[in-house]
């Protein structure tokens, strides 16, 4: 089975409406020379181009095909999808759609930062409508959408409510909120803020999602890929909180909201939260004043992480065991249960091999834990997810990474090793600003180059 990309421009065809009122569909086969490689059964990604709204362009659906190459002429039925009169024959080929995600589409922004998938063609050579992946970026990127087809329907039932009594306004005025980065909650497709009393007025969608230093104000590169009206919300924002109330920390993420569904009734919890909760969609909707969180309730903000922590500590500081035993079970109970999913929220698979399955995937602290205070052990900033190999070079010393994410390999590894491990000198990652000041710290204090 290959893996292809067929690519629709929604400024000369309606993608979005064709996808989701259709269960065949055709698709036109430009790229002739790769004719002779489609066959039946061949899985086909959807891309949906930027058209005229920047940013917004990737994977929006998953098809197999059902057709060889052949002949086709538009009827009626699919004619009224372009906005252009189309009447000439041409290629294309037969295929059933299995997932659409128009709304929240694995974005071609994404897919740039991916260590391994930022080497798709489409990414490279934007004019074409066929590509054909090879067998490594194929199943890579079977993955990746199968992850995010996971969050995405996982999200869809559950909304996020987040308190926001002194910045809401601002929050509704220009439909952007903005939190310190990493997150204490995880992400949802739907949002909701509650006032002071804890009444909720309205839903959102959020749209797009990005990580910015605020020290100085809007870093325009950070934004310029987003359209005007969202550049200029954003300035809005940043401009307006920092004058009212300011930025705790040095790193936000800010995402980017869309008004999705006012609730005129405003309702709110049955007993007062002062941290965030998750509701089910429908009884936030239903029109009843008090409602009950969601029986799937998620706890992991910083709070919960530090409660946790000490709990741990406090359970195995009073046990008869040795001193440095305490300290890896410490290291171990805490490393399977809050820093772990915190980082799996933010990571998702290996630094450097792509692991994802989290059987195979470590915590791994950069500044050690021996050597780090309370906050340091907890802060994600000063995590990485490896897979055994991996964390074990980077534990020893035998690797490490540079400010600009290359990696450095020590002398005292020899090129059979090196292969046997799977690491080479070649392999970049990319690190957030907090990571990048712990791996200075690695750098200086555990990397044996020689």
């Amino acid at each position: 089975m290959k893996i292809w990309i067929f690519q629709g421009n929604p400024i000369r065809f309606d993608v979005d409406s064709y996808l989701l009122d259709n269960k065949e569909i055709t698709w036109s086969m430009r790229q002739k020379y790769l004719v002779s490689d489609v066959q039946i059964g061949d899985e086909v990604f959807i891309w949906r181009s930027d058209g005229d709204e920047k940013g917004s362009g990737g994977i929006v659906a998953r098809a197999k095909i059902l057709s060889l190459p052949q002949v086709y002429v538009n009827d009626e039925d699919s004619s009224k999808y372009w906005y252009e009169d189309v009447k000439e024959p041409y290629l294309a080929i037969e295929l059933v759609v299995l997932e659409v995600e128009v709304e929240n589409p694995l974005k071609r922004l994404d897919l740039l930062q991916h260590e391994l998938l930022h080497d798709l063609p489409i990414l490279k050579i934007k004019n074409n409508t066929n590509y054909l992946l090879d067998e490594q970026l194929g199943e890579v990127l079977l993955e990746e959408w199968n992850r995010h087809i996971q969050l995405s329907q996982s999200n869809k039932s559950t909304v996020l409510s987040i308190p926001a009594a002194s910045t809401i306004d601002i929050i509704e005025r220009y439909e952007i909120h903005a939190f310190p980065n990493p997150r204490s909650y995880n992400f949802s497709n739907l949002v909701t803020f509650r006032k002071k009393g804890g009444a909720m007025r309205a839903l959102y969608k959020v749209v797009d999602t990005f990580i910015m230093d605020v020290r100085k104000g809007v870093v325009e590169s950070k934004i310029e890929q987003f359209s005007n009206d969202v550049q200029n919300r954003i300035r809005k924002y940043v401009y307006e909180r920092s004058n009212d109330f300011g930025f705790e920390r040095s790193e936000y993420q800010f995402w980017i909201l869309q008004f999705e569904k006012s609730l005129p009734h405003e309702p709110r919890s049955i007993q007062t939260y002062s941290s965030h909760v998750y509701y089910m969609y429908e009884d936030l909707v239903s029109g009843e004043k008090n409602v009950g969180i969601s029986s799937n309730q998620i706890t992991n903000s910083e709070e919960d992480h530090i409660v946790n922590f000490d709990k741990v500590i406090s359970e195995i500081e009073i046990a008869p065991i040795q001193e440095t035993e305490k300290k890896q079970v410490i290291k171990s109970r805490i490393g399977q249960s809050s820093f772990k999913k915190v980082l799996l929220a933010r990571e998702k698979k290996c630094k450097l091999c792509g692991v994802v399955d989290e059987a195979f995937l470590i915590a791994s602290h950069i500044k050690p834990w021996s050597v780090s205070n309370n906050e340091e052990r907890l802060d994600v900033n000063n995590g990485l997810l490896l897979c055994p190999n991996h964390d074990a070079l980077f534990d020893k010393g035998f690797i490490s990474f540079l400010e600009n994410g290359e990696t450095v390999v020590s002398d005292r590894l020899d090129m059979n090793t090196m292969q046997f491990m799977n690491v080479q000198s070649t392999m970049k990652v990319n690190l957030s600003e907090g990571q990048r000041e712990y791996m200075k710290w690695h750098y200086v204090h555990i990397f044996n180059e020689s």
